[in-house]
């Protein structure tokens, strides 16, 4: 009974059992992609927290640098200011 094909107003359709059958087989027969994606997911991860702790690293080299030439800025307009009053004075 659902193994033939049907007919309404001169339109031949496909039984909806064969084509529901026809997608269980098709599921039931489903291989699932390999697993190589998840890999190459978790190796750019890797790679990506690798070069994030790496840019911390020089970030925290470059605060540093900066404060030590402020420092030295500093030290040197302090002198400057100094002489510049001990001059004067005299």
């Amino acid at each position: 009974m659902f193994e033939r094909m049907r007919e309404r107003k001169g339109h031949v359709y496909v039984d909806t059992y064969d084509e529901t059958k026809r997608l269980i087989e098709q599921m039931k027969n489903y291989k699932a992609p390999e697993e190589d994606g998840s890999d190459d997911y978790e190796q750019k991860n890797l790679e990506l927290a690798e070069e994030h702790k790496r840019n911390m690293v020089e970030l925290e080299d470059m605060r540093k640098e900066i404060e030590d030439q402020h420092g030295k800025l500093v030290e040197e307009a302090v002198e400057k200011h100094i002489q510049k009053c001990y001059y004067v004075e005299l």
